[in-house]
């Protein structure tokens, strides 16, 4: 679980280079960018659920079902953004697949401007 922001930044984005140290190797970065998968693939199986919701019974389904259409559109361009949120919650890519998916979920409405 990253606790410390140093290392939500790190689980969603990889390692930074220290001062006066080389960069981080492709290796170093694994664990984050396996993170990031994951954290994509939880946004786009949320947004296939959103265009599912009713959109008479589901508060602000509007804006959530344009979060849902553009993360469909363009899942990469999300892909900060939803590991950045995740990981800013303590999820990192230690986190089984559903505490992911619980994260994911926490703050679709907020992400879509639903507040």
């Amino acid at each position: 679980m990253a606790t410390t922001l140093l290392d939500q930044w790190t689980a969603a984005f990889g390692p930074i280079a220290a001062s006066g140290k080389p960069p981080p190797v492709s290796a170093d970065s694994e664990p984050a960018t396996a993170f990031r998968r994951r954290c994509i693939i939880a946004a786009i199986n949320a947004a296939i659920s959103v265009g599912q919701e009713n959109p008479g019974t589901t508060q602000d389904h509007a804006n959530r079902a344009a979060l849902a259409k553009a993360v469909m559109n363009e899942p990469l361009a999300w892909v900060d953004a939803f590991s950045a949120a995740a990981a800013a919650q303590g999820i990192d890519n230690t986190s089984l697949d559903q505490p992911i998916k619980d994260a994911i979920w926490g703050i679709w409405s907020t992400m879509a401007g639903a507040l």
